[in-house]
């Protein structure tokens, strides 16, 4: 997986920026949905789609 659109990148912001804990557990299972939810995008969406990851108080939304 090519570092998984950039999750790795945001949660470790998350981390440092933020304070806020990330399990590793945690950046191995959201790197694996974001993928495969931009997959299925690229594959049947018609032109471009948009995902936003943003953290709202301890959760990620």
């Amino acid at each position: 997986m090519e570092r998984a659109f950039g999750v790795a990148d945001f949660l470790s912001r998350v981390r440092a920026d933020d304070g806020l804990p990330v399990l590793a557990r945690a950046m191995d299972v959201l790197q694996w949905v974001v993928s495969g939810l931009v997959t299925n995008a690229r594959k049947y969406v018609p032109g471009p789609a948009l995902l936003e990851l943003r953290v709202a108080g301890v959760r990620l939304k």
